[in-house]
Order: structure tokens, then sequence, then C-alpha cells
């Protein structure tokens, strides 16, 4: 397909441009606010035409992908949308934004098929402990739910990322970077919470929020108690889920590492299963229809610079490119550092009962043995590869991408209706109704 793609900060040329190529995709045209920053990109990246023009955005072009500042999310993604062209944006869709009167608008309801194939970039949901994680559920309800983040940022007045401070911007703080990509795994692993309760504290001058506590009750399902924060100390990323006398744990989440798992029965075995969809590979998703998890930071903005899953994690946290520091991809796509090298690669896989993501995974391996309950699964090298070649396999076969445009919207509610609850001292706030 040809791309149209709005953006021109590092998720794009770190991940999006290398991932587009890696799978065949030809970026068509490049969009930015700064027409001649675009046309230095593009033309340092090998893309034929730029502008500063929406209206280029959507000539001559197959599909759009939206990486710029959450602001301008929902009016690009509407134009392509008008224009009858299937769009990809990141995350998040609009944050805080999504409240009325706000500024960052709704799309509303659509029909046809650029609307069945609209995304958004919750890559994570892609990941094979995630997809593993998901089938441990099948049979089994955690009553208890935690999920903590941490990792540094406090750009400087200078610092190309301080937009993420000012929530006019941004649609949120510390939540809606990094936290919409966690939240968005509880929406995976659980459906549509209840009500929100949470405090946002902390704040930036422009307003954002630098920590964010808040619990989610499901009708019939866990409760989750979610901790974030940009702030000192080691970085964290862990998710935990307690019940029936366990506990299983991913963490640190980008590195796959799932303990507390089930390996007594129903062929799994430690170091191997994929999540309960017969493969062995770490690759396939175990549910069609369900969304890659987090992604960038949604904007364009530099990875490995930036605050969210993608930043400055040092030590354990991921470089940019959903791997452990140190292993991010180069500008060619390629991994360096201790990245994944030919003999780890597994391709032409079965993703979805006929579908095929090539070249993109790893497979399984077990962190103490058979029987331990404890499994390795690493991320993608570039886990934008793994979402573009599920969105435009998504366009070909007229289906929901794995992160469908609903379900991007409801991450966003979820932050509205934290930040009700905690302009109403933590109270418990509904969803509303989409």
């Amino acid at each position: 397909m040809r791309w149209g793609i709005a953006g021109h900060g590092d998720i794009v040329t770190r991940r999006a441009l290398p991932a587009l190529r890696a799978l065949g995709e030809e970026p068509a045209v490049l969009w930015g606010r700064d027409a001649h920053r675009a046309a230095r990109v593009a033309e340092r990246y090998g893309v034929p035409r730029s502008g500063a023009d929406p209206g280029v955005l959507l000539r001559g072009v197959d599909a759009v992908y939206v990486a710029t500042p959450v602001a301008a999310h929902v009016p690009l993604a509407a134009a392509a949308l008008d224009a009858g062209l299937p769009v990809l944006v990141e995350k998040p869709l609009a944050g805080g934004l999504g409240s009325p009167g706000l500024g960052g608008g709704d799309l509303g309801r659509g029909s046809g098929p650029a609307w069945r194939c609209a995304g958004v970039a919750y890559y994570r949901r892609l990941a094979p402990a995630v997809r593993r994680l998901r089938a441990e559920l099948r049979g089994w309800t955690p009553e208890r739910v935690e999920v903590r983040f941490r990792c540094a940022f406090a750009p400087g007045p200078d610092d190309p990322m301080r937009w993420r401070t000012d929530p006019a911007v941004s649609g949120g703080g510390v939540l809606a970077d990094a936290g919409s990509h966690r939240v968005d795994l509880l929406l995976h692993l659980f459906g549509r919470p209840l009500e929100v309760s949470a405090r946002l504290t902390d704040r930036f001058p422009a307003g954002a929020e630098r920590r964010a506590d808040l619990t989610l009750r499901w009708p019939h399902g866990p409760t989750a108690r979610c901790v974030m924060a940009w702030g000192e100390g080691a970085p964290v990323d862990r998710l935990e889920l307690h019940g029936g006398g366990r506990t299983v744990t991913l963490d640190p989440l980008d590195e796959g590492r799932l303990t507390g798992l089930d390996v007594r029965g129903g062929g799994r075995l430690a170091g191997r299963d994929t999540g309960g969809d017969g493969k062995t590979t770490g690759v396939g998703p175990s549910g069609a229809g369900q969304s890659p998890g987090l992604g960038p930071s949604g904007d364009g903005q530099p990875v490995g610079s930036g605050p969210s899953g993608e930043g400055p994690l040092t030590g354990l946290g991921p470089s940019g490119d959903g791997q452990p520091t140190g292993i991010g991809p180069g500008s060619d796509g390629r991994p360096t550092g201790r990245g994944p090298s030919g003999e780890g690669r597994v391709t032409g896989l079965d993703v979805r009962g006929g579908g095929r993501l090539a070249g993109l995974g790893r497979g399984e391996e077990g962190v103490s043995g058979a029987g331990s309950g404890a499994l390795l699964l690493p991320p993608f090298a570039n886990p934008h590869q793994t979402l573009f070649a599920d969105f435009a396999e998504a366009v070909g076969e007229g289906r929901a991408p794995v992160c469908p445009l609903a379900e991007g919207r409801l991450v966003d509610d979820v932050i509205v209706a934290a930040g009700r609850s905690s302009a109403a001292g933590g109270r418990p706030t509904p969803l509303r109704c989409t």
C-alpha cells in the first residue's frame, strides 16, 4: 500500500519507516506542520513527497498513519476517514482531550471499509507475553491486579519533549502517555470497567500530572490498582495478577518475563507454549480482532528520550523500540547492541487463521525449565513492524485491526473518567456511554 504519514519525529524515522519498508509497503508522502522540516526528513528517508497542507497527506495514498502530538490525532484521522482512507493513529487517540469541550473532538461513528479498518497503535497487544497471559486467563479470573510504572522524565525549557507537559497538546500527563498503554492492556484482558477512581497529582507548571494513582473496577472481574509516575528512582514496569492462591507476574513488561503460570495441563509446556493456539513460536495472536497494545508515545517525538514505555528506562527499561536498553533498532530497523539476530527469528507464521506476519517474532524460552511456571517471551525487535503488518492485512481482508478504533476510544474514556474522579477528590466515576 501507499502510505501517507503525518509526523516526522523519531517514532516515524526509527520505527515506522523501517517497519513499512521491511514489509514492502510504500511511504508515499510525509506531512508535518513545519514544511521545511518535513521536506528535510522526507528527503533523508526517501519519501518522495512532503508538505504542510493537510490535503497533501490524503492525495495518492491508500492508508494514513498519524504520529503527531495528540491534539492533532482526531482532526487528521477524521480527515482521512472522510476521504475514505483507512487510518492507523498513534496512542492515545485523544487522551483527556476526548472530553467534551477540551478541544480534542471525537471521531463519532462511521461506516464503510475505512471505518471498519481504522485502528489505534496499542501494539503491545501483539506481544507474545501478553498473548500468553490472555491464554492463562481463560480458566482463571484473578481477584486483584496491580500495575506499577516509573521512569524519569524532567524536560528542560528547550527539550523537544516538553510539549508532553501541556495537557492541551498531549491529552494528559503520565496517564495519557505511558499509562495509556498499561490501561489498554487491562481493557484487553478484562474488558470495559464499570468505574474509575483516581488521583492525578504532582503536576508540571503547564498542568500535566507526573503521578497517576487509579483504581479500575469491573462488574464481574478484578479490581485493578495502577500507580504510574514520572520520577526519580529505579525504573519499574510490572503487572501482577492475584487470585485463587496464585500470583502471575509480567515483569518487566517489555522484556516478556512471565512467572506463576499454570503449566500442569492443557498441553502447556514451560518454555514452549504460546497461549493455547497450538503455536510454539510466540508470534501469532491467540485472539482474533484484538489489539496490539502500547505504542510509541503517539506523537512522532524522539523515541528513547521520551517518558513513556518507549522512553529512557535505563537498565531495565526499553530503549524506544520495546526492547531492553541497548537493544533498540537503528534507523535502518536493524537491531543494535545485543538485539535478536537471524537465529532468533521466525518467518511466515500464521497469526490469525490465514494471515501471515513474516520475520517478526522469536520463540519462547523457559526461564528455569519445564514445569517451573516461568517463561521468557521477548518482544519483537521493532514492534511497529508487527503493528503495520496486522494493519495492512486488516485492510486487505476488510476486517478490524488488532486494536480497533472503538477500543482505542475506550482507553480515552478511562483517562477522561480518571480526570473527573481526581477533580472530585477521588470519587468513583463511571465511564461515559460510548
